[in-house]
């Protein structure tokens, strides 16, 4: 199966700006600290709208976090799990992960060690791929494979593999309460597809979005 296109294949892997994501960050937030943030900009593309917003940045790619450095408050050039300790007690009332959660060993364990450094009231932000997407099924189906490729869905760098429900459970598990999910990314199904969906009684709908936004608070211990 020939990979489909998605944003990534035609921009530089760490400088995509997800300004689809802007909207999910809630306008109040002060201190955000997004994690795998690339060359930052997500951060650049946040400021235009939050710009008393200050951003932290965690990325483990030196190059990236270099660029990162010029665009945002403050980068740590190391992965996530080696930075818990060191991020600063009930600080952050927004944390983003645009496609980072997938590329952690333990997600769940991240999760539930950043509770401690959010404020009352934050939220979390989560863009995360979704298996069950329509052109992933296909592949499954049509072709009998499961191809990854340089990016999307199937980015051979993904440890974790969610599908919409298994997302909210991801942060319900973490200590987390889910406000709001929303599929991104929707594709038009062809009309064999379409059709099948319409005969199961839509139970098919979630394959139509490459990826569903999740906005989470934390749960009182």
């Amino acid at each position: 199966m020939k990979a489909e296109k998605t944003p990534s294949s035609s921009k530089t892997y760490y400088d995509e700006p997800r300004d689809e994501m802007v909207r999910f960050v809630p306008t109040s937030v002060k201190r955000l600290l997004d994690v795998g943030c690339g060359q930052g900009a997500f951060g650049v593309s946040l400021l235009q709208t939050h710009s008393q917003l200050q951003i932290w940045g965690i990325e483990p790619f030196a190059d990236a976090a270099e660029v990162a450095r010029q665009r945002l408050a403050k980068v740590i050039n190391t992965t996530i799990e080696n930075a818990l300790e060191s991020l600063p007690e009930q600080y952050f009332d927004c944390v983003v992960f645009n496609d980072s959660l997938e590329h952690l060993v333990d997600p769940w364990e991240v999760l539930s060690k950043l509770r401690p450094k959010l404020t009352q009231g934050a939220k979390v932000v989560a863009s995360i791929p979704n298996v069950r997407y329509f052109w992933v099924i296909k592949q499954l189906l049509q072709e009998g494979d499961f191809q990854y490729g340089p990016w999307g869905v199937l980015d051979k760098t993904h440890l974790r593999f969610f599908t919409q429900k298994s997302m909210q459970r991801l942060f319900i598990e973490s200590g987390y309460s889910i406000d709001q999910i929303e599929g991104i990314r929707p594709i038009t199904f062809p009309w064999k597809f379409g059709l099948l969906n319409l005969l199961c009684r839509k139970s098919l709908e979630d394959a139509r979005y490459e990826r569903f936004t999740v906005l989470a608070s934390p749960v009182d211990a």
